[in-house]
């Protein structure tokens, strides 16, 4: 069951916080991931185009010299800029998609066509398989899009739905273990996430979402096939996102979640761009450390290493030199870090945030799991101990967010705890 407003009937118009977001909001961060699961909301139904205000651009891959595309159906060659169909492609070609001085070939196109960005568009439900360097291959719904952005580059950005998108993104996040109530949860909250990417981003962007980390995993639908309950739960949920009473009406927001919050959820204002609206000021009580979701470390890593992964990613603190000191400067009222000092020998020092330091020092996030520690000074090594949680610690906990659901808590109930104030309501 899904209270607030969510269960009226739904409407036939977009409703208007769905893309027409506050300008004051926070600009998203990447969301924090956990495990994985299950089959697309609409992958197997009749080819009905989604609504262009419906589509959302994933950047599957960037910078790749060549991509391998095979066709399940029949498709068409299409220039997005004007409608024109190029060519057609018969059912079950692999494709060959290069790009050039003059543009983008291909091997039905042997004269590489003076476009720099191009579309494979299936002509029913099917979806494509792509491949290429790094990746095996990987079947998506919707469009294919192929951006030239050099001679002998390009990137791969898909076109679709986003009930589809958010059926793989939910199966990606949870273990497919979880409890229905909890897919139901992540499902609002990564369709409100998506949305709010959409509505935010720079409108000569080409694309609206990363398929990684940095945004939410996309991993095609080969996960959707294993766990049932991600394609259930975007069903059940369709159209509903979260949000808040800003000053200028009701407004989505940028919903962040984690894996594991530590025990207690920590502030947006601790993570880059966040903004610490009431539904996102964090210091919500969560059980995830009730049930060993929580202890990491301790963790040692030398100072040298330190240095160089801090130059590496921040400039400003290549004037330091060789790192000798770090200590936590101001924490949270539950005790986490949220800047801390890094100096040198000649008593330089410069702050930094720790959640950018985190993800400086560990950009997987899978040994310097939280910022929630006890960090240890020791002579040519700093140590990590006491550490709880998994990702950043904003918004929603999905370890917590499971027990509440197997303690008969509903995916509303459980959104409204996370996200204080908020409401859902239907997007579309």
């Amino acid at each position: 069951m899904i209270p607030d407003d969510a269960l009226r009937p739904r409407q036939t118009t977009m409703l208007r916080i769905s893309v027409s977001v506050a300008v004051g909001l926070a600009l998203a961060i990447g969301c924090q991931r956990g495990p994985a699961t299950a089959p697309a909301a609409s992958s197997s139904q009749p080819a009905v185009p989604a609504p262009e205000d419906r589509l959302i651009r994933v950047l599957l891959a960037a910078d790749k010299p060549v991509f391998t595309i095979t066709t399940a159906c029949p498709a068409a060659w299409v220039d997005p800029a004007t409608g024109e169909v190029v060519a057609e492609v018969p059912t079950g070609r692999s494709l060959s998609v290069y790009f050039t001085d003059a543009g983008i070939g291909t091997d039905d196109l042997p004269d590489a066509e003076a476009l720099d960005i191009l579309d494979l568009v299936p002509r029913d439900a099917k979806p494509c398989t792509a491949a290429w360097s790094g990746q095996s291959p990987e079947r998506f719904p919707g469009r294919m899009r192929f951006i030239r952005v050099g001679p002998g580059v390009g990137h791969l950005v898909n076109v679709v739905d986003i009930e589809d998108y958010l059926a793989s993104v939910v199966a990606a996040e949870l273990d497919r273990r979880y409890h229905l109530e909890t897919f139901r949860a992540q499902a609002i909250v990564a369709r409100t996430y998506a949305w709010f990417r959409r509505g935010t981003g720079n409108p000569r962007n080409l694309w609206d979402v990363t398929a990684t980390e940095s945004a939410q995993v996309y991993p095609g639908l080969s996960r959707l096939e294993q766990v049932p309950l991600a394609g259930r739960a975007v069903r059940d949920t369709y159209g509903l996102v979260c949000t808040w009473e800003s000053p200028d009406g009701w407004r989505i927001f940028c919903t962040y979640y984690s894996s594991a919050c530590g025990g207690s959820t920590q502030s947006a204002d601790a993570i880059r761009n966040g903004s610490a609206i009431p539904p996102l000021a964090g210091n919500v009580a969560c059980p995830c450390c009730e049930e060993g979701h929580c202890a990491w470390g301790p963790l040692s890593l030398t100072k040298s290493f330190v240095t160089s992964q801090l130059h590496g990613r921040y400039s400003r603190l290549e004037s330091l030199g060789t790192i000798s000191r770090i200590s936590v400067r101001e924490t949270t009222e539950s005790g986490r870090p949220i800047t801390l000092t890094v100096g040198n020998d000649s008593d330089q020092e410069l702050s930094i945030e720790a959640e950018n330091f985190r993800l400086a020092i560990d950009p997987t996030g899978r040994r310097l799991r939280s910022t929630l520690f006890s960090l240890v000074d020791d002579d040519s090594e700093v140590r990590f101990e006491d550490g709880r949680g998994f990702g950043h610690g904003v918004g929603l906990c999905q370890a917590g967010a499971e027990i509440f659901a197997r303690r008969g808590r509903t995916a509303g109930e459980i959104l409204r705890h996370y996200y204080p104030t908020s409401r859902l309501r239907r997007a579309y």
